[in-house]
This record gives C-alpha cells, sequence and structure tokens, in this order.
C-alpha cells in the first residue's frame, strides 16, 4: 500500500491579515483587533519634487507585517493594502492614515501600530516587551550593542566602550526631535546607525536606520541608546535618550 505525502495548505493573505475586502474592516476597530507589537521598524520620507510615493516603511523585525491605507480615520473607502514581510521595505500610499497589522491571532486581526502621513509622519507603535525579544536573531546585533553583548545596560563595564575618540551626535548625522509627546531620532549621515530602546522591565529592540532613514520611539518612559557601529570591534554609543513624562 502506498501512502501519499500531501503539503498543508498554504495560509493565504486574508487568513493571515486583514484585507479591505473583509467583512470585518469597519471603523470599529476597538471591537474587533487585538493588540500585538512590532520591532525592527523605520522610515524615510520622499522629497516632494520627486516622490513617487511620500512614505517608505522598512520592516527589520523578525515578524512579518501588512498595512492597511485609509484616506481618512472615520470609513473605510478606499482602503489600499500593502504586505510588508520581515526584512522588506514597501512604499505606502500617500494618504492620511496607516494601521499597522501584524499576522492574525486566534483568527483575529492585531493592531501593531498607526501612522498618520503629515508632512513628517506621526508614527505610533506597540512596542515589544522584553521577555518577549530574542536577541540572537535581531536585525545588527553583530554590528550594534546589544544586551547580549557586553557592556550590561547599566553601563558599569565602561571598558568595554570605544572611548579613546568620542563620536558626537552630530558628526555621525544623528538628530532628534520631539513633537507632539512623540520623538523620532533620524539618521542624516552617510552610515548606518542604531537605537537600542529600553524601558521598565529591560531593553526590547534594537533598531538600524540607513542613510535617510529615522526611527520612531515609542512613547512612555524609557532610556535609548543612539548607536555608530562598533570600532575595534567595541561598542560606540553617540547619544543618550531619557524618555520620562512624555519629555
Amino acid at each position: 500500500m502506498t501512502t501519499m505525502l500531501t503539503e498543508p495548505p498554504r495560509r493565504t493573505t486574508t487568513s493571515r491579515f486583514l484585507t479591505p475586502d473583509d467583512g470585518e474592516w469597519t471603523d470599529d476597530g476597538a471591537g474587533t483587533w487585538l493588540t500585538g507589537h512590532a520591532g525592527g521598524l523605520s522610515y524615510s520620507v520622499a522629497e516632494p519634487a520627486n516622490r513617487d510615493s511620500h512614505l517608505t516603511v522598512h520592516n527589520r523585525g523578525c515578524r512579518n507585517l501588512a498595512v492597511l491605507s485609509t484616506p481618512g480615520f472615520a470609513g473605510t473607502t478606499g482602503t489600499r493594502f500593502t504586505m510588508l514581510p520581515s526584512g522588506s521595505s514597501a512604499a505606502l500610499p500617500d494618504v492620511e492614515f496607516h494601521i499597522l497589522q501584524g499576522e492574525r491571532r486566534d483568527g483575529r486581526p492585531v493592531l501593531v501600530g498607526q501612522i498618520i502621513d503629515d508632512d513628517e509622519p506621526c508614527v505610533l507603535l506597540h512596542s515589544p516587551s522584553p521577555g518577549d525579544v530574542d536577541w540572537s536573531v535581531i536585525h545588527g546585533v553583530d554590528e550594534f550593542w546589544t544586551p547580549r553583548t557586553s557592556p550590561a545596560v547599566d553601563g558599569t563595564a565602561t571598558g568595554e566602550w570605544d572611548v579613546g575618540e568620542p563620536v558626537q551626535a552630530a558628526d555621525a548625522g544623528v538628530e532628534c526631535t520631539h513633537t507632539g509627546g512623540l520623538t523620532v531620532v533620524h539618521n542624516r549621515g552617510d552610515r548606518r546607525i542604531a537605537v537600542l530602546m529600553t524601558g521598565l522591565g529591560g531593553a526590547y529592540d534594537l533598531v538600524v536606520a540607513h542613510p535617510g532613514e529615522s526611527i520612531p520611539l515609542p512613547p512612555g518612559p524609557g532610556i535609548h541608546y543612539v548607536q555608530a557601529a562598533r570600532r575595534h570591534g567595541r561598542p560606540v554609543v553617540v547619544d543618550v535618550i531619557h524618555l520620562v513624562g512624555g519629555r
């Protein structure tokens, strides 16, 4: 008797994410969405004179994401869907509002963040929890400092820092802006930078930004370490951002 082995059915886009043609897609998000988390996200903004899309989102996190882009807050007409797999970038439609989602959980859509696309996008993300992060697979761990490498987050192992030639934030092309209670780190230089994010309970994300990209920091209290690439094998921190009380 011959036994035929069959592959399990592949999950469709609709079974993984909420799409505009799904009956669940309404403006009553609180009643249908679960809350999820996304790490490794940065974005870049095109120059107005020569852009095809105003906003590009870069997913260097470990999870596949998708985006629902809608012209306004109320209503669902004209919504467009964009896949954003792990390790990819996607130019988003020029609309006012974007909903970032993770893969469905228990069949329900998962909200991980929102973007209001103005001249400078307002990006609000739900950050991972420290205990949920597998640092061995985070993008950039070999180039930048993370909790799985020394020194410790509290900075006690100062001998591990490359402090012989301090790098200033401006020299590394780092600019920080704070608007409407949200803080963004911009890479205006010509080399990669990264931000190690820490909050209550410890470090929860490392986000790498290529030249021209920006890293939105989640709201809430935290200490975030802006880094240039390692030098002589040692970590190089160019700025430390301490957020407390929305400041």
